[in-house]
């Protein structure tokens, strides 16, 4: 039972280091924010959404993949029911 439960969080090993470069990119290019609680906010957000991209791409077994594949295909069609309301 451990090695089955070590060998599906092994699989968030890369996800999870890219999540770490983001976040340490993201302080060393703090700068490129006009204000520090610009920098704080983004950071979560762009270490969350590195997390969850390379998950995505990268998901393991089909129930992954299909659920990544209905999310974004929610969110391109919410996308452009924005763009449609600028019109």
């Amino acid at each position: 039972m451990l090695l089955a439960l070590q060998s599906q969080l092994c699989v968030l090993v890369f996800p999870g280091v890219t999540a770490v470069l983001v976040a340490m990119l993201l302080k060393h290019e703090a700068g490129i924010f006009r204000h520090e609680r610009l920098a704080i906010a983004t950071s979560p957000l762009g270490t969350y959404a590195a997390f969850a991209g390379v998950v995505a791409v990268l998901g393991r077994d089909e129930d992954d993949r299909l659920i990544a594949g209905a999310m974004w295909s929610r969110s391109r069609q919410s996308l452009a029911n924005l763009r449609g309301m600028e019109s």
